[in-house]
C-alpha cells in the first residue's frame, strides 16, 4: 500500500472544495493530474473515497471517515515542520468568500509583529474543523456554540443595511413586471413580425439560450460581484426586450430571444443569492412575494397598450427592467460584502 503525502493533500483539497477544478487551482496542478492522483489513492487503498459526477463531488461514508484521519496526519506534519523551522503557522478558517481588505491587513500586521505565518483556509463548517484540530482559529458569524475547550471573542458587528435590501426588493419586483410582460408578448411579437422558422421557433430559441444561463452566471459570480452581475443581466435583458419592439427583421428578433432567454433565470439566481447574503429575515420569501406581485401587475399595466400591437407593451416591459437595473445600481453602491456579528473562536 503506497500512499504518499501528495495523495493525502490532493484528497483533502477535493473533499474541502467538493470540486476537482477548485482543488486543482489550490494545489497548482492540472485537473487531469489531480484526477489521476485521486485514482491512484483509491486504487492503493482498494476503496472508493469520492462519488463524482459531472455536476458534483461527494464523499462516500468511508471517504468521510478517511478524511478525518488524513486531515489529522497533515495537521500533525505541518506542526512538526513549523516546530523544526522555528516558525509557527496559525491556521485560520472562514466559511464565506475570501476575506476582505480588513482581514488581509490584520493578518499582515500579525505576521510582521509576531514572526508567525497565517494559513487561510476556507471551510464549510469552521467549528467542525476546529473540533478536529485541523484549524487553530476560525471566524464565524452569529451566535456561536463553541466546542469544548475553545474560547470565543466578539470582534465586531456588521450592520444589516435595510436600504440595500429595499433596493433589491424594488429591483426584483420591477423585474417581475418586465419579465411577465416580455414572457407573455415577446414571442408573440416575434411570431407576428417574422416569417419563417424563427417566428414559429422563437420559444425554442429562448429555451436554448436559457439552458446554460444559470451555469454561466454562477461561473461569472466566482470572479465578479453579484450586485454588478445583477445590474449587467438586467441591462442586457432590457436591451433584448426593446430590440424586437424598436427594430424589425429576423436578426433583431433572434438577438432579442437569445438575450431574454440568457438572462431571466440568471436574474432570479443572483437576486435570491444576494437576498440570502444580506441576512434579512425571510429575505427569499419577501423577494419572491415582490416578484409574484410584479407578475400580477405586469399584464394589468400592459393590457391598455395592446390595441395597436405588442410594441408599446414590450417597450413598457423594457422600461420596467430599466427601473429594476437602476435599483440594482443602488444595491451595488450600498452592498455590504460581509454581514452579521463576526466572532473568533480558538
Amino acid at each position: 500500500m503506497d500512499v504518499e503525502l501528495r495523495h493525502l493533500r490532493a484528497f483533502t483539497a477535493v473533499a474541502r472544495h467538493r470540486s476537482f477544478s477548485r482543488a486543482a487551482e489550490e494545489l497548482l496542478i492540472t485537473q487531469p493530474a489531480l484526477s489521476r492522483t485521486i485514482a491512484q489513492l483509491e486504487g492503493n487503498l482498494s476503496i472508493r473515497l469520492l462519488d463524482r459526477s459531472s455536476r458534483h463531488v461527494e464523499l462516500t461514508d468511508i471517504g468521510a471517515e478517511f478524511l478525518v484521519h488524513a486531515e489529522r496526519v497533515l495537521a500533525t506534519l505541518d506542526q512538526a515542520l513549523a516546530a523544526v523551522s522555528h516558525r509557527v503557522t496559525l491556521r485560520l478558517g472562514f466559511s464565506w468568500l475570501l476575506p476582505d481588505p480588513w482581514a488581509q491587513q490584520t493578518v499582515s500586521r500579525f505576521e510582521e509583529s509576531t514572526g508567525a505565518s497565517v494559513a487561510l483556509t476556507r471551510t464549510d463548517d469552521p467549528l467542525q474543523a476546529l473540533r478536529r484540530r485541523t484549524l487553530d482559529i476560525v471566524l464565524v458569524r452569529g451566535d456561536v456554540d463553541a466546542t469544548r475547550g475553545a474560547r470565543t471573542m466578539h470582534l465586531y458587528d456588521e450592520p444589516r443595511i435595510a436600504v440595500c435590501f429595499l433596493a433589491l426588493l424594488a429591483s426584483y419586483t420591477f423585474e417581475g413586471i418586465g419579465y411577465i410582460i416580455a414572457g407573455t408578448f415577446l414571442v408573440a411579437a416575434i411570431q407576428q413580425g417574422v416569417k419563417g422558422w424563427l417566428g414559429s421557433a422563437a420559444w425554442i430559441v429562448v429555451g436554448l439560450a436559457a439552458l446554460p444561463s444559470c451555469a454561466l452566471w454562477t461561473r461569472l459570480a466566482r470572479r465578479w460581484s453579484r450586485p454588478v452581475l445583477l445590474l449587467a443581466s438586467l441591462t442586457i435583458q432590457a436591451i433584448g426586450i426593446a430590440l424586437s419592439a424598436l427594430l424589425g427583421g429576423a436578426t433583431p428578433a433572434l438577438v432579442s430571444a437569445v438575450l431574454f432567454g440568457a438572462t431571466f433565470m440568471g436574474v432570479s439566481t443572483i437576486a435570491l443569492s444576494i437576498g440570502s447574503h444580506l441576512q434579512v429575515p425571510r429575505a427569499v420569501a419577501l423577494l419572491t412575494a415582490g416578484y409574484s406581485a410584479g407578475q400580477i401587475l405586469g399584464p394589468l399595466l400592459a393590457a391598455p397598450l395592446l390595441s395597436h400591437g405588442y410594441h408599446q407593451a414590450l417597450l413598457l416591459g423594457s422600461a420596467m427592467v430599466v427601473v429594476a437595473a437602476v435599483s440594482a445600481a443602488a444595491v451595488c453602491v450600498r452592498f455590504p460584502h460581509h454581514l452579521g456579528p463576526v466572532t473568533s473562536a480558538a
